[in-house]
């Protein structure tokens, strides 16, 4: 459905788990099928020529855990790539149990999607397939010209990266994710003093990846345990799924 979307000229621009659900699908009883929600702050690109529905350059739209680089500095011209930055996002915290900027508030989460590049997922658990991650990490790249070009690229690449795997449940080992406790995820909508921390902190924010992320209350949490080969195969299927 995204995909197709897309096509239409519409990028979502707040994909999050929370907007994904999943459904009996009528024509497979044994399977599930993806619905997408709360298209409400969806954009119309420049194709469809509603110009009404532009965002003005310095608007900040969607939810700072799983917001692009490029919407968190309030830029126009936002387009598909955006979706797949968020989809990115979704993958890794599947993968791992948490999204990849996540400590203080949402001015410093803002800031670090701008300005830090996400801890490895094999840092964060194990035995996550490194073609899985290579994907999952090329979706989350700043520049949005060096991410994929659309969600059906990304989609093909991370179910490329298991079906190199052959059997996965062979391959990977299983075992469940060990969910960290120490990370607190902020809730509701930014106010107008972490929107200007944001900006405070991506002004003075140095590139060194090693720097301590401002605002965290403990260090990111270590190699939690292993990641289970149905959780590496959902990745991939639901991504696939969703950019059908």
């Amino acid at each position: 459905p995204l995909a197709v979307a897309h096509e239409a000229g519409i990028i979502h621009r707040d994909l999050k788990p929370a907007n994904i659900i999943l459904l009996p699908d009528a024509d497979h009883p044994d399977e599930e099928r993806i619905k997408l929600l709360d298209f409400g702050i969806a954009k119309l690109t420049e194709a469809t020529g509603l110009g009404a529905n532009q965002t003005r350059t310095g608007m900040l739209l969607g939810t700072p855990l799983y917001m692009s680089p490029e919407q968190c500095r309030g830029e126009s011209g936002i387009d598909q790539r955006a979706d797949v930055y968020a989809l990115g996002v979704i993958a890794y915290e599947m993968l791992c149990g948490r999204p990849p900027f996540c400590e203080g508030g949402y001015g410093s989460i803002i800031a670090h999607h701008i300005t830090r590049e996400p801890p490895p997922l094999s840092g964060l658990a194990e035995n996550v397939p490194a073609g899985v991650e290579a994907a999952v990490m090329q979706a989350l790249v700043k520049d949005k010209d060096q991410r994929f070009a659309t969600i059906t690229a990304f989609a093909n690449a991370l179910a490329g990266a298991v079906a190199s795997l052959g059997s996965a449940a062979d391959r990977v080992p299983s075992g469940e994710v060990a969910f960290p406790r120490t990370v607190q995820l902020a809730t509701g909508p930014p106010s107008a003093s972490q929107l200007a921390e944001a900006q405070a902190l991506t002004q003075a924010a140095q590139p060194a990846q090693d720097a301590p992320l401002a605002g965290a209350g403990s260090q990111p949490p270590q190699a939690v345990n292993k990641t289970p080969a149905t959780e590496v195969a959902a990745v991939a299927n639901s991504a696939e799924t969703a950019a059908a």
